[in-house]
């Protein structure tokens, strides 16, 4: 019941679809669309995305930036949206050891596999290391601009 309830509240604010609004930072020199969440749904809501987008950039611009200088951020920004507390590196389980891990008090809700900006969520998505994920029942993979869904091993959303 806690999960289902959460998988439909963080869908419904975490979305991959254009409709629902996007934010544009610049990296490589060029504008890479980031799809969050709604703009407009609150202002606290519309606070963090920018928050979010703002330390992107900057940790980007230094030229040293790998995959765990994005986490606080999206520590940040993951605690904002679903109101739950997010724990960076958790302990590990049958299935491995993703990035975050979502709670609700003590239950654990989600799991999230956070990859560098540049790595692309497709080809990681096809890997050996993911396959054990989707043993999770609520599993989120990003690259911090990209975030794909998966309920069960299976995805949903528009990637």
């Amino acid at each position: 019941m806690v999960r289902q309830a959460y998988h439909d509240m963080f869908y419904n604010y975490v979305t991959l679809t254009p409709s629902t609004g996007s934010g544009q930072a610049l990296l490589n020199g060029r504008r890479r669309s980031i799809v969050l969440l709604q703009f407009g749904s609150t202002m606290t809501e519309n606070v963090a995305v920018s928050a979010y987008i703002a330390s992107l950039k900057k940790e980007f611009q230094t030229g040293h930036a790998q995959e765990h200088s994005y986490r606080p951020a999206l520590k940040s920004l993951f605690e904002s949206i679903a109101k739950m507390q997010v724990v960076n590196e958790p302990k590990g389980s049958a299935h491995g050891r993703p990035d975050f891990i979502f709670l609700k008090g003590d239950t654990p809700i989600a799991w999230v596999e956070a990859k560098d900006v540049h790595v692309s969520p497709e080809k990681i998505e096809k890997s050996e290391q993911m396959s054990r994920y989707f043993g999770y029942a609520n599993l989120i993979l990003t690259n911090g601009l990209e975030f794909r869904f998966y309920k069960n091993g299976k995805a949903y959303g528009e990637p």
